[in-house]
């Protein structure tokens, strides 16, 4: 969850990149969304897929934060899916 407003553009890639939700290539020439600002009062600046971005805002936008799994492109992982349909009973605490 952002503390601060940040800022996404959507350039086009001069070269690969690796997605912050997938951690898979983003190939030169496909446009990306690349995004800065300060969550959990640290600065960051992040690459996505445009798909995997349309799925990191839909799980933020349910109240939640991204979670330290990998996800496959364009979708959530099992618990963060979960989370959209019960978000009071979400949790990635493992005990």
């Amino acid at each position: 969850m952002s503390d601060c407003p940040g800022t996404v553009i959507r350039p086009r890639a001069r070269k690969h990149h690796k997605c912050f939700w997938c951690q898979t290539t983003i190939v030169k020439g496909t446009v990306y969304a690349r995004g800065k600002g300060q969550w959990e009062g640290e600065w960051q600046d992040w690459k996505m897929h445009t798909d995997c971005e349309a799925k990191a805002q839909e799980v933020t936008e349910c109240g939640d934060s991204f979670c330290d799994q990998k996800h496959h492109r364009g979708m959530g992982c099992p618990e963060c899916d979960e989370s959209l349909v019960h978000p009071q009973e979400h949790s990635h605490d493992t005990q």
